[in-house]
């Protein structure tokens, strides 16, 4: 919360207004997150309707859609609320589909918890388990990409949690452990501590 007063303190300061909208876009989730009543939900205070959306500036407007969306996905694997989780991931995937770029920062981490979504979901009795088995197994093929073309550093930690959690998926254990071990021991020599302790999870 820190943070993000600061960061808007800046955003003024050089009259960055899509930065200051965004962060009181943000700012509006903060009751929920700090509240003690077990019937709050970040989730819906995240929501993105139409009258917050118009008053962003346009050429801004699908960026924030976007990231609403892959906040709320983020929110919905930290929280473990999965309801309406599949219609994030359709509405994630059909803005990727007519505006595939974002900046690289968004972009690994949109994949990396929808990702880790597709896999909490095919553990569900009624899950469409090949639904999510392919969006996940695609998922991974992105951040395999991305290693071998040398971003290592950002994405091997990532993409060993992602094949944990499908091998896992697949009561495949020993491909499961080792994969978790590699995905702590990555994060670990690469600094990302958040990681580490999503691996150890």
């Amino acid at each position: 919360l820190k943070r993000i007063v600061k960061a808007n303190g800046r955003f003024v300061s050089f009259k960055h207004s899509a930065f200051i909208l965004y962060n009181k876009y943000l700012l509006r989730a903060v009751p929920s997150l700090l509240s003690n009543d077990e019937t709050s939900d970040p989730l819906s205070s995240l929501t993105l309707n139409e009258e917050i959306l118009s008053e962003f500036p346009i050429k801004t407007r699908t960026h924030v859609m976007r990231r609403s969306i892959t906040l709320r996905i983020w929110f919905s694997r930290l929280f473990g609320l999965y309801e309406g989780a599949k219609e994030l991931v359709d509405k994630f995937q059909s803005i990727v589909a007519h505006n595939p770029f974002a900046p690289s920062f968004d972009t690994i981490n949109e994949y990396f918890y929808v990702g880790l979504i597709a896999f909490d979901l095919q553990r569900k009795d009624d899950a469409d388990k090949e639904y999510w088995d392919a969006l996940g197994a695609d998922v991974i093929e992105k951040f395999k990409e991305w290693v071998e073309i040398g971003c290592d550093w950002n994405f091997e930690s990532k993409m060993q949690m992602l094949v944990a959690e499908r091998a896992y998926c697949k009561r495949d254990v020993n491909v499961a452990t080792a994969a978790y071990d590699e995905a702590i021991a990555a994060a670990e020599q690469h600094g990302l501590i958040h990681e580490e302790a999503l691996a150890c999870e």
